[in-house]
């Protein structure tokens, strides 16, 4: 029988980047560095979604991610989530083939 491993690493992957999410709000101290590490993914990728929106550059060319504090937090959040449910779901299809190839 094939199951669906990769399906289930990216549930696995989605719930522990939920967790972190939430741990990152709950534990505001600058005493977190895990989550900090663990975090990076989402936070270049919404700079960049911010980036390319536009909205968050000033007038004299710079970039204020303050004045655009919701799309650039929705981005990371977004951008952290999907990027630890496809870490999730290769290890997931990896574990699988190799399963799979043992029990054959």
């Amino acid at each position: 029988m094939n199951k669906r491993y990769w399906l289930r690493g990216g549930i696995i992957g989605g719930i522990f980047s939920a967790v972190i999410i939430l741990l990152g709000f709950i534990m505001d101290s600058p005493y977190n560095e895990f989550l900090i590490i663990l975090g990076k993914p989402g936070e270049v990728i919404g700079k960049f979604i911010a980036d390319l929106s536009g909205t968050c550059l000033t007038p004299a060319g710079g970039t204020d991610y303050l004045g655009c504090a919701g799309l650039y937090l929705a981005a990371s959040v977004i951008a952290y989530l999907v990027f630890y449910i496809l870490v999730g779901v290769v290890l997931g299809w990896l574990y699988g083939k190799i399963r799979n190839r043992n029990a054959s």
